[in-house]
């Protein structure tokens, strides 16, 4: 398993026979200057980025342009919306003057005029008005990872651990161990469904967990829906069961639901060609209102940030909806250290409350993400690398093809699968670290062409050889691109456009 995560043990309950899929060290860098000074928790926050991120963030001074530098990088490897942008970015420069007030001290969690602007927008699009949530319910903080980091400080303890489907967003990991030192318990989903999360898996991972010969003291489940890395949607009844399952269990349920107004019309790849229903999303706010509840109650949360769905990564507002009072007074106080600066709120809710802007943009954005993901699945498949027919899950939202890559498996040498293997820091002997050995060998043989994605293993995947490609962060024409350099380091001697 990643850094971070502890894998369920099987039958039995013997620790050490955890998942081997831990992708290989991001640095083998020293410790830097003043190390030794540090406290052991300043020690354990020098672990660098993950390899892919890191390549991403280098990439960025060598990216690819079809007619200055056509041989850069084209980074497919996170998660950013980049085809709205020019959409967001204009509505933002036609904000009004910042008002001398908000330079001063006002209520950490978000200012009035922003969060009764995201009441509103949660009523409508997460409740469809059947209810309408109160601005009390809704707080701020510096991103979607802030309001994961500290409601891992409020709801568990040091040592304690939140139970998440995998393939998974691997910030979830770092973001509650870094500060709170929550452990993540990977519940791993299906391959043959197309990794779709289910209460009985759910189950299934709990109950692993408790025949480890030390079980992590569970204190919440995440759910991703829209999922990240997968994209597919949970129907209602499933929500409604994960929700059930959380209760019995005594465990707090935290749906991200990051992705909701980035839904695919239609969907790529044939999702909803039999039920359109089973592609719509459903948000947990509407399923315990249709349930006949006034609210979440203490147990649901909802987390949703502006950095998806309005291409906003830099923007670092993200969103916490909850009716837990306890929390709610928490977050005023804990807000302090995380909290959105005045001027960003005060042009985020005027975009907010100019309704034809905000119905347009969503009409638009939703148009480009679909146009996207259908050329991106399109050059998936027309793509012949190694000889081989490429497939991915069938994505209903977000940003993402997440991807099989198995088939290109054969094509790889001895040779660099072996060296793989090395910079794991294992050796080949016929087992799993084997196949995650080759899942490293194609990342690495696609860094040297010059395409970046995300390795399965940094999903916490744990059927080798899965890669997360997102669509949102190039052009189509550059997806396509991306896709020939593909087929041409698969081919018996690579050269690279």
């Amino acid at each position: 398993m990643a850094p971070g995560v502890d894998g369920a043990a099987p039958p039995g309950g013997a620790d050490a026979a955890a998942p081997t899929n831990a992708p290989p060290p991001a640095s083998k860098a020293s410790p830097p200057d003043g190390a030794s000074r540090l406290s052991a928790r300043g020690r354990s926050l020098l672990a660098p980025f993950p390899e892919y991120l890191q390549l991403s963030f280098a990439a960025s001074a060598d990216p690819y342009d079809a007619d200055t530098n056509p041989r850069g990088f084209i980074s497919l490897s996170v998660a950013e919306n980049r085809l709205s942008a020019d959409l967001v970015a204009d509505r933002l420069a036609r904000r009004p003057p910042l008002p001398a007030g908000d330079l001063a001290y006002g209520n950490m969690s978000g200012t009035p005029d922003l969060r009764a602007a995201l009441a509103a927008l949660f009523s409508a699009s997460l409740l469809r008005g059947k209810r309408s949530i109160p601005v009390d319910a809704v707080h701020l903080a510096s991103g979607a990872g802030a309001v994961i980091d500290l409601l891992g400080s409020v709801l568990a303890d040091p040592g304690d651990g939140v139970l998440i489907p995998t393939p998974l967003y691997y910030g979830f990991v770092r973001d509650l161990a870094s500060r709170a030192g929550v452990a993540t318990v990977a519940a791993p989903m299906d391959p043959a469904t197309g990794f779709a999360i289910t209460a009985a898996e759910l189950e299934d991972a709990w109950r692993a967990n408790a025949r480890r010969v030390t079980p992590v003291p569970l204190r919440a489940v995440i759910i991703c829906n829209p999922g990240n890395p997968t994209g597919a949607v949970m129907p209602r009844a499933e929500v409604a069961a994960v929700v059930a399952w959380a209760r019995a269990k005594g465990l707090h349920a935290i749906f991200d639901e990051i992705y909701v107004h980035s839904t695919l019309e239609p969907p790529p790849l044939g999702g909803g060609d039999d039920d359109p229903a089973a592609d719509r999303f459903v948000s947990v706010a509407e399923v315990l209102a249709d349930a006949g509840e006034g609210g979440l109650g203490n147990d649901v949360h909802i987390v949703w940030s502006f950095s998806k769905d309005f291409c906003g990564n830099a923007l670092r507002a993200g969103v916490l909806l909850t009716d837990n009072a306890a929390v709610r007074e928490v977050f005023e106080t804990v807000t302090y250290f995380s909290s959105v600066a005045a001027d960003t709120q005060a042009a985020l809710a005027d975009a907010l409350t100019d309704g034809p802007w905000l119905e347009g943009y969503f009409a638009e954005n939703r148009r480009r993400l679909s146009s996207a993901a259908a050329a991106a699945a399109e050059a998936m498949q027309a793509a012949r690398p190694a000889g081989a027919a490429i497939s991915a899950v069938a994505p209903a939202a977000g940003f993402f093809l997440w991807t099989d890559l198995r088939p290109l498996f054969g094509a790889l040498t001895y040779a660099e699968t072996a060296a793989a293997a090395a910079a794991r820091g294992v050796a080949l002997a016929g087992g799993p670290d084997d196949e995650f050995a080759r899942e490293y060998a194609v990342f690495k043989r696609l860094v040297r062409a010059k395409v970046l994605v995300t390795p399965g293993d940094q999903c916490c995947c744990e059927e080798a050889g899965w890669f997360r490609f997102c669509f949102a962060s190039a052009t189509e024409a550059e997806v396509r691109v991306a896709w020939a350099r593909i087929e041409d380091a698969f081919r018996p001697q690579p050269v690279f456009p």
